[in-house]
């Protein structure tokens, strides 16, 4: 089987991107499975959105893999793509959509309630359909799929 394609994703635990991407990513079926290397300079708040990551994933079967990294340096040791969410301009040559073309979730004013609502989802107390169906189909889908079609044409 061919390896994995290697994405890394910076201040992963946004608090306004981080439960969409997690939702695009669960998601997303590409060519080939993804290795997900996941950093924040907030290893709480890593922690809750890796967990989100991991139940989204379970939920829709994706064959995914998510790993934390202590450093950005880690994340993006040969990553395919970096996406870093508080700059979200360009990743390794490939275009990324502007967020707000595709992001759901969260308001500005319910930024304060992000970790309360990751809980809730995790804990299954709300069910994630809600999240993963708003995000089921978003101009990321596609910039994940130029990704792995560069990893598959650069070896």
């Amino acid at each position: 089987m061919r390896g994995r394609v290697r994405i890394a994703i910076l201040d992963a635990a946004d608090r306004r991107m981080g439960a969409a991407v997690a939702a695009v990513f669960a998601t997303s079926f590409p060519e080939r499975p993804l290795q997900v290397r996941l950093f924040d300079p907030e290893p709480e708040f890593l922690d809750l959105i890796e967990r989100l990551w991991r139940l989204l994933l379970l939920m829709e079967k994706a064959p995914h893999e998510v790993r934390l990294c202590a450093t950005a340096e880690e994340a993006i040791e040969e990553a395919h793509a970096v996406l870093s969410l508080k700059e979200c301009a360009e990743g390794n040559e490939v275009p990324i959509p502007a967020a707000d073309q595709w992001v759901h979730w969260p308001k500005e004013g319910d930024l304060r309630f992000w970790p309360h609502q990751i809980l809730r989802w995790i804990r299954l107390d709300e069910n994630p359909f809600e999240l993963l169906r708003l995000h089921a189909r978003t101009p990321l889908h596609g910039w994940i799929d130029a990704v792995v079609s560069r990893a598959a044409h650069s070896r």
